[in-house]
């Protein structure tokens, strides 16, 4: 006997709302061949976009910052492993315009991968995944169409939100490219939420006595133990001249100094650089990472502990993707095997952004 699934999927939502936007008359079109905002011309912000205000740092090993070789070597600590790795991938499609609105759908699947001690086999730990997906409204002001837009959405329980106009610089009339700007910053909102569900899902079912995890990105938290973040791409460096010199230099297997930036609010993570890769005769900041730990972890012995569990993960490479120097393998893998939950998330939609065109046409 066979049971009904009566799942309503993305796809189905997608297709109820805009079947209401066609029997309100609303002159939305859709646009299922525009290519995803990923790809788009203007990139999304790095990874290490964070907390652009002062450039002020606090150095916790010396005066200034150093650059100083990791220990290489197995810890004979199994509490000194990394077991779990944490990452997003993310799907966010222009699906159409209606008068000065832009709408976007993003989908976010978020989840913490496992090596199993056993036999080094990765897997999806279950119920450590999280999914999200918004309807991503940017409006003109006093656009005539954005209130009965964002209704026709939310009836079908899908989440909408409304990319806020930039306090300063704000658009002229008509400057739609403005408008599809301003999607971004919200993608960037849905997927942080995403990952920090998937974060606190591992923080509430682990004691960190099985092993470190490792996340793609910036630590969400900084008072979580057993859990750093590695940030990939830099878009700010706060060091003095000579500081980024020597960092700059830094040679292979050889970490940088620790510092906090000093911002306002809430702990922040102790961060610190390291060179993946040997970047000699390539650009300088190839195979440069940056680590971000808890803030409770200050002592340089754990530090190097640290920087040399990544590195050690550094192999083997993921040589297919254009970001190995700082990719780590597993990371690889978590992407791939979040990156099938993404597609089937996102099963439905395409068709139904085609069968709305066939119908108005």
């Amino acid at each position: 006997m066979s049971v009904q699934n009566n799942t309503v999927t993305l796809g189905g939502q997608l297709s109820a709302a805009l079947a209401s936007l066609r029997a309100g008359g609303l002159p939305f079109v859709a646009t299922p061949a525009a290519i995803r905002l990923e790809h788009d011309l203007v990139p999304f912000g790095g990874d290490d976009s964070h907390d652009r205000g002062g450039p002020s740092i606090n150095h916790l090993e010396g005066a200034r910052l150093s650059v100083k070789p990791i220990p290489i070597g197995p810890s004979p600590n199994t509490a000194w492993r990394v077991r779990y790795f944490l990452d997003g991938v993310q799907r966010t499609l222009p699906i159409g315009w209606c008068g000065m609105n832009a709408l976007a759908l993003v989908v976010v699947v978020a989840g913490v991968i496992e090596r199993r001690p056993q036999d080094g086999v990765f897997r999806a730990v279950p119920g450590m995944t999280h999914i999200a997906s918004s309807i991503i409204v940017a409006s003109a002001t006093d656009d005539i169409h954005t209130d009965d837009l964002c209704t026709s959405f939310r009836r079908t329980g899908l989440d909408v939100q409304s990319a806020e106009q930039p306090a300063m610089g704000a658009p002229h009339d008509g400057d739609f490219i403005a408008l599809q700007s301003r999607i971004r910053p919200v993608v960037s909102k849905v997927r942080e939420m995403c990952e920090y569900e998937a974060l606190k899902a591992w923080v509430e079912r682990t004691d960190g006595s099985e092993g470190w995890l490792i996340m793609d990105g910036s630590l969400t938290r900084a008072d979580i133990g057993n859990a750093v973040g590695l940030i990939k791409r830099h878009s700010r460096f706060d060091l003095t001249n000579d500081e980024m010199t020597a960092l700059l230099r830094m040679p292979v297997g050889h970490r940088s100094s620790a510092f906090q930036r000093d911002v306002s609010g809430g702990l922040r993570p102790i961060t610190w650089y390291l060179r993946m890769h040997e970047a000699t005769g390539a650009d300088p900041l190839f195979g440069l990472a940056r680590i971000e730990a808890p803030s409770q972890t200050a002592s340089p012995g754990d530090l190097d502990a640290l920087s040399t569990l990544i590195f050690s993960e550094r192999t083997p490479r993921a040589t297919n993707d254009d970001r190995w120097p700082t990719l780590l393998y597993p990371i690889h893998i978590a992407e791939r095997i979040l990156k099938v939950k993404l597609e089937r998330a996102l099963l439905g939609v395409p068709a139904a952004l085609r069968r709305y065109l066939r119908e108005v046409a």
